[in-house]
C-alpha cells in the first residue's frame, strides 16, 4: 500500500471515530445536566477524561501516518517552550520547572511552528508523568544553547528514567513503559526532528531521564 493511500486511511479512520465521539460527549453533557445533585459526578470526569485520551490519540496518530505538508517558516525554540513550560508550571505545583542557559541571541530555525510545539509538549508531558509516577517533587530543567550552527535543547528530568534494557527499544517500535499507553509519543517525537533535519536522543542520567533535540540554523 503506498503512502498515499495510508494518510487517506488514516483521515478517513479518524473522522469516522471523531463522530461518534462528538456525539457520545455530547449525551454525556446532556446526563449532566439532568443530574443537577452531582451525584455521579466522578463518573461523569472519568467519562470525560477518557474521552480525551481517545481523542488525544487520534491526533497522535494522525501526526504519525501524515506526512507534513505545512509551509515552514522562521521559528525560535525558545519561544515555544517558554510557552508550554508556562502552561505546565501553573498545573503541577510539584514540579519546579528551571530553564537555563537561555540563548538571548538565538538564531531561528526553519520549521512548522505547530509541529515543534507537539514535539516540546510531548517531552515535557512525558516528563511529567515520570514524576509523578514517582510521587515525588520533581525538577525538570531545560537547557536552550547555540553549538555548531545548531540550537539544541536539552530537557532533564529526576523522574524514574528508563530500564537500560529497554531503553534502545524507545522509537523503534510503538513501545511504551506507560500502562496502556500508546508508545506513539516517542515515534512522534523522532518524526518531527526527521522532517525539521534535526536529532533526537533520549538517555538516563544518575537522576532520570534527558532527553536532547537540536535543529540546524536557517
Amino acid at each position: 500500500m503506498d503512502k498515499d493511500a495510508i494518510e487517506q486511511i488514516a483521515a478517513a479512520l479518524a473522522h469516522e471515530v471523531k463522530n461518534p465521539l462528538s456525539l457520545v460527549r455530547a449525551n454525556i453533557e446532556l446526563l449532566e445536566q439532568k443530574d443537577p445533585e452531582k451525584n455521579n459526578k466522578k463518573n461523569y470526569e472519568m467519562i470525560h477524561n477518557e474521552l480525551l485520551k481517545i481523542n488525544e490519540l487520534i491526533m497522535q496518530f494522525l501526526n504519525l501516518t501524515v506526512s507534513n505538508k505545512e509551509i515552514f517558516d522562521l521559528v525560535y525554540i525558545a519561544d515555544i517552550i517558554i510557552n508550554i513550560v508556562k502552561k505546565y508550571d501553573t498545573s503541577y505545583a510539584n514540579i519546579n520547572f528551571v530553564i537555563k542557559n537561555m540563548v538571548y541571541e538565538e538564531k531561528a530555525i526553519l520549521g512548522s511552528e505547530n509541529k515543534l510545539d507537539i514535539l516540546f509538549n510531548n517531552i515535557i508531558k512525558n516528563s511529567v508523568e515520570a514524576i509523578n509516577s514517582t510521587k515525588k517533587e520533581g525538577i525538570i530543567e531545560i537547557t536552550i544553547k547555540n553549538e555548531k550552527n545548531h540550537t539544541i535543547a536539552n530537557i532533564k528530568d529526576n523522574g524514574g528514567g528508563i530500564l537500560e534494557e529497554i531503553k534502545d527499544s524507545l522509537g523503534m517500535d510503538s513501545f511504551t513503559t506507560k500502562e496502556l499507553g500508546t508508545g506513539l509519543g516517542i515515534l512522534i517525537c523522532k518524526q518531527i526532528c526527521k522532517e525539521h533535519n534535526g536529532e533526537f536522543s533520549i538517555k538516563n542520567t544518575e537522576y532520570g531521564c534527558v532527553v536532547e533535540v537540536s535543529f540546524p540554523f536557517v
